[in-house]
């Protein structure tokens, strides 16, 4: 699935850097060795090293035990592929083009974790597009855009209210033009979409094979996950649809609540259906509201060392069922199974994707991220979620209504 982490942005932050140690000799043919691994680092890195040997060395041959160490391993593990670099440049009769070469060494080390999926290198600029996947607001024209099977930029999802909207475009429509200019990828359709608010943007999309073209408006949005609605008023059941786990859904959830409660509306069908997940503390957070004192999920890292997260006394009060399918995942899936281990709502319909894996950020010098998997949900009950999904209590086959079936359990209950 392509979750583009679909977990929680608040998890670790970390910049590495080498640790400082005892200080010692270092022998002419280390410090060799360090210059060939200083065009590994860059520029910058360069006139630091030099003036190191110049100001700091030149006095007394003596660098920190730890660096010396620190790269020492880097020229066991990396000089081999310097030198390969450098007799390509020197002695290749082709030209050398290197103007994705970042992008191809991270992915190509990201690439020796064999049994990593989910693991992602972000420059710079795609990180930041990745982060505000997961805000609440923005400046832009109001939609998430998403990949067709022919690699097309297409509207995923309209924001209701939102500028894009207001202008009459529709989930589906491909986006052929922003501004005169094809998109190369969703990174920078999303780029050309976003400008400061009051700004214009013209959008030539292909509507069943008609082009349409339309002058937005950019403004800010509130992208809410949230939505609701008084479903079945004779019954007196409400709907709230949960789009994904982003910063503000426990609270959006729980204000949704309370209004359909002072209407009164009781009874609540959840509907996780096509939720791919998001930020894991919200999906806790939620369930929170919902549960009454007792273990959440907890997660297990490689060593064995679990952290657990728990439910306090104090719910919500409503009757409810939760509705998913086989889109469901992540997030919602620990929010479901911790829903069905406690004995809460019923679940309802098909058995959900099965990713029960964490994946942590680390954040490097220059402003790019990688993410690889460091931990592993598990439900209340200690099975894991990974590969193998929540089975709903329910199964709704295909071709039923499982909104229909949801309002008779609850009916039923």
């Amino acid at each position: 699935m392509n979750e583009m982490n679909e977990n929680n942005l608040e998890n670790r932050l970390e910049q590495s850097n080498p640790e400082q140690g005892k200080a010692m000799s270092m022998t002419r043919g280390a410090f060799a060795r360090i210059l060939i691994l200083v065009f590994l680092l860059g520029t910058a890195a360069a006139a630091t090293f030099f003036i190191l040997y110049f100001n700091v060395l030149g006095k007394g041959n003596r660098i920190s035990d730890t660096d010396l160490a620190y790269y020492q391993e880097l020229d066991a593990q990396f000089g081999k592929y310097y030198t390969i670099e450098k007799t390509i440049r020197d002695h290749s009769l082709y030209d050398v083009d290197d103007s994705n070469l970042d992008v191809e060494l991270a992915e190509a080390v990201l690439g020796i974790v064999a049994d990593d999926n989910y693991a992602l290198y972000y420059t710079q600029e795609e990180y930041e597009a990745f982060e505000r996947k997961y805000l609440d607001s923005y400046t832009g024209i109001g939609i998430a855009a998403t990949l067709d099977e022919e690699d097309r930029v297409i509207v995923g999802r309209v924001i209701e209210g939102g500028p894009a909207d207001e202008a009459g475009l529709r989930a589906g429509d491909i986006i052929v033009t922003v501004d005169g200019v094809a998109p190369t990828d969703l990174n920078d359709a999303s780029n050309r979409l976003r400008g400061e608010a009051g700004t214009k943007v013209e959008v030539l999309i292909d509507r069943g094979g008609d082009e349409l073209t339309f002058t937005i408006y950019r403004m800010e949005v509130e992208d809410k996950s949230v939505s609701s609605k008084k479903m079945f008023p004779d019954d007196k059941i409400a709907y709230i649809n949960i789009a994904s786990f982003r910063s503000g859904t426990a609270d959006e959830f729980e204000i949704a609540v309370k209004s359909l409660k002072s209407s009164g509306y009781d009874k609540f069908i959840i509907d996780l259906r096509g939720n791919a997940g998001g930020m894991t503390n919200e999906a806790i957070d939620l369930a929170d509201l919902l549960l009454p004192a007792c273990k959440i999920t907890s997660v297990r890292n490689k060593k064995g060392h679990e952290d657990i997260s728990n439910s306090d006394s104090e719910t919500l009060g409503i009757s409810y069922v939760i509705v998913v399918d086989g889109d469901s995942a992540s997030a919602s899936e620990l929010f479901a199974g911790a829903i069905r281990d406690n004995h809460g709502g019923k679940i309802i319909g098909s058995r959900t994707y099965g990713k029960g894996v964490v994946q942590t950020l680390y954040k490097l010098q220059d402003g790019s991220v990688i993410k690889i998997t460091t931990d592993e949900y598990l439900l209340p009950s200690g099975d894991s979620i990974n590969g193998v999904g929540i089975e709903p209590d329910i199964e709704v086959g295909e071709g039923e209504d499982a909104l229909a079936v949801a309002r008779d359990v609850l009916l039923g209950e």
